[in-house]
């Protein structure tokens, strides 16, 4: 009785292992069902990661447009914003032959004063020399550099193109200027500043202003063809001041002689 019949056995075990065997079914199928579950939330994390990553990229070109569009600025202002670009950079290279200017007249004033007509010939091509040799490396960064230099003082995509076409024409110029402004200097110097005076009006006002409304509201050229009316202008000046100052050294010229009354007066033989 205590141990039982041997049938008895065999079925309990039996039955203890099908119960085994529904309880491993079961968690099996719980685990497909974990896995699964699990899967669908994986998916939609990396569905909602690509939305939010889409959102982002969205929001940075919006960014990005929106601040190009502020760059931009009207026609108008944009050819005028252009030529101040432009002419600030010729008026930045035009002080170095301003100040050997001043020079050339001191020194070529000096050399008339103590009668040393070779002195003052020399002091001239010397001054001539460096007020165009710098204007020469100005010219070379106007013509090869021009859109960088324009990047220092503006952004807006249109105004840098403009800006750059005008800053090129600027270089061709340079030389010219720096001639120009030497060459009065020069004159100034031996007490020549009537003749200078009229060769700036006829040069600047009398080819410069028709050339410039010619190219820029006849032709249609616009800001660029002011530029070029420039070149012109500052070729003609700078070729009647170095002709002038040819033929002034030339010369036989004096030292400044002061009379009774204080006035000074040119001794020309």
């Amino acid at each position: 009785a205590g141990a039982g019949h041997p049938g008895q056995h065999e079925q309990s075990a039996q039955a203890r292992l099908d119960n085994t065997e529904t309880t491993r079914g079961e968690r099996n199928q719980c685990d497909g069902v974990r896995g699964s579950v699990g899967e669908k939330y994986q998916r939609r994390a990396r569905s909602r990661s690509r939305r939010t990553k889409g959102r982002e990229q969205s929001a940075e070109v919006q960014a990005k447009a929106t601040a190009h569009q502020q760059y931009r600025l009207p026609p108008l202002t944009t050819k005028l914003a252009a030529h101040e670009i432009a002419i600030n950079l010729a008026a930045l290279t035009f002080m170095f032959p301003m100040g050997v200017s001043a020079a050339a007249a001191a020194m070529v004033g000096r050399a008339i004063g103590r009668e040393d007509l070779s002195g003052a010939r020399r002091d001239a091509v010397a001054a001539l020399a460096v007020g165009m040799g710098f204007m020469a490396i100005a010219a070379v960064a106007f013509l090869t550099i021009p859109r960088a230099l324009a990047l220092i003082f503006v952004r807006d995509p249109a105004t840098v193109a403009t800006a750059a076409s005008l800053i090129f024409i600027g270089g061709l110029f340079q030389i010219f200027d720096g001639m120009q402004a030497v060459a009065t200097g020069v004159l100034r110097g031996t007490g020549d500043t009537r003749v200078p005076m009229l060769l700036h009006l006829a040069g600047f006002w009398g080819i410069g202003i028709p050339l410039c409304l010619g190219l820029a509201f006849g032709l249609g050229f616009g800001p660029q063809g002011v530029w070029w009316g420039y070149v012109g202008a500052l070729a003609a000046v700078a070729a009647m001041q170095l002709l002038r100052v040819r033929w002034r050294l030339g010369q036989d010229i004096q030292r400044l002689q002061i009379d009774e009354s204080n006035e000074f007066v040119v001794m020309e033989v």
